[in-house]
């Protein structure tokens, strides 16, 4: 790339980095520019280095509920944490698809989200509507777009919805039974490591 003159005469040069990971986040760069000596402008040529400068990674540093294990009716409140120059847009999302299963959360609040500097916080307000156990949880994903030269960041967590026992209609073929006690097996896993 070629270098510009600023506003305030300064000659700059655009920087361009590509293919970086998320764990380079807060990586020391430096930048070394050599100027070639141009005798007939009686330029000797340079080097210039500048000071350290730290990288920052525009992406998701956290996402997370406020119940993983919520019992049917109970509201959860979805949180997504990203830092980046300007605010992304969030999304929160179910099976790859572009919104919340339906099937088992129901919106609550709509997204709203917030900045302070250069961190951003989506928070979304869903309600358990329905048990997804036997499907071992639902994987929520949040996805914050940072626009075509940026592109997304993405994390997941699990939420695991259960059923609520307390509401489970007891219906007996005897009609003379008194009393009843209700019983939840429950399956236990172990694992061991040798």
């Amino acid at each position: 790339m070629s270098s510009l003159i600023g506003s305030d005469g300064i000659r700059v040069s655009p920087l361009s980095l590509r293919n970086l990971n998320s764990n380079e986040d807060g990586l020391k760069v430096r930048c070394n520019i050599a100027y070639v000596a141009d005798a007939d402008n009686r330029f000797f040529g340079a080097t210039v280095t500048s000071t350290d400068m730290i990288l920052k990674i525009a992406q998701i540093s956290s996402v997370a509920a406020s119940n993983i294990g919520p019992v049917t009716g109970e509201t959860i409140t979805l949180t997504c944490i990203a830092v980046g120059e300007s605010a992304p847009t969030f999304m929160f999302t179910t099976g790859g698809k572009s919104s919340i299963d339906n099937t088992f959360f129901q919106e609550v609040e709509a997204l709203a989200v917030s900045s302070d500097g250069t961190t951003h916080t989506a928070k979304y307000v869903t309600k358990a509507i329905a048990p997804n156990v036997l499907r071992n949880g639902e994987v929520i994903t949040c996805e914050a777009d940072y626009g075509i030269s940026l592109g997304t960041s993405t994390k997941d967590l699990t939420v695991t919805t259960y059923y609520d026992c307390s509401s489970v209609t007891v219906k007996s073929l005897n009609p003379g039974l008194r009393t009843y006690s209700k019983t939840l097996y429950v399956s236990f896993h172990s694992y061991f490591s040798s």
